[in-house]
């Protein structure tokens, strides 16, 4: 019997991590009926290691404190129930385009129903009530590609001391490390880009806004774009 392949393997492991990822999310439902009727929440999705008090945190963490729920799904709270939703360095893991290579080369304004991306803003959408505000941060592609183009000798120092692996030594791993992350990443963004992504999820606007202490962590704060819609 021949071994398995490398594209088995990665296929397996990856069908392996859906599945817990499934069965965390069935978990974080349940744990989501106590706000079914709660009104003024804050949500903060991707929270990663950074709990905000009096939010709701959500993450796909074995940690009590998180509400561990895939966003690729609907969100499990009520129509205008939410004041903000925030997300810092997570929308960048949401795919844009479709899984399937079928309807990838289309001539739609916007990617099919099945890009996370769109699926996550009109869920956002749906959430927030009147004037609540989505507030995205992801790493800054303009800034990336701009200092890729000029040889930018303190943008590859701060790559190196700031975010990424000694093995990046060139401009261009630096650039693949950002836009990748190995797997993690899947589309990079500049303002332009992502304000429209965000007008095709149901937003009217999109601003361009400053790093906020209350809300941004510092250790990120260079190289990131930040910006925030209102419903």
């Amino acid at each position: 019997m021949h071994s398995e392949s490398f594209g088995m393997k990665r296929a397996l492991y990856l069908l392996e991590n859906e599945e817990r990822i499934a069965n965390m999310h069935r978990v974080g439902v349940k744990k989501a009926e106590q706000y079914k009727n709660a009104r003024g929440l804050r949500l903060h999705i991707g929270c990663g290691n950074i709990i905000k008090p009096e939010w709701i945190n959500i993450d796909l963490r074995a940690d009590e404190r998180c509400l561990t729920l895939d966003v690729r799904e609907p969100l499990p709270f009520a129509d205008e129930s939410a004041a903000i939703i925030y997300g810092e360095h997570f929308f960048e893991h949401l795919a844009y385009t479709s899984y399937d290579s079928r309807v990838f080369w289309t001539d739609a304004e916007t990617p099919d129903a099945k890009s996370e991306a769109l699926s996550f803003l009109r869920e956002c959408y749906r959430v927030l009530r009147p004037g609540g505000v989505l507030s995205l941060s992801v790493p800054d592609a303009e800034m990336t590609v701009r200092a890729y183009a000029t040889q930018d000798p303190e943008y590859l120092l701060l790559c190196r001391e700031k975010w990424h692996p000694k093995w990046c030594s060139t401009y261009m791993h630096n650039v693949n490390f950002t836009f990748r992350q190995g797997t993690e990443h899947v589309y990079a963004y500049d303002f332009e880009t992502l304000a429209l992504t965000i007008k095709q999820g149901g937003f009217t606007n999109c601003s361009r806004r400053e790093f906020d202490p209350f809300l941004d962590l510092e250790a990120r704060r260079a190289g990131t774009l930040y910006v925030e819609a209102v419903k």
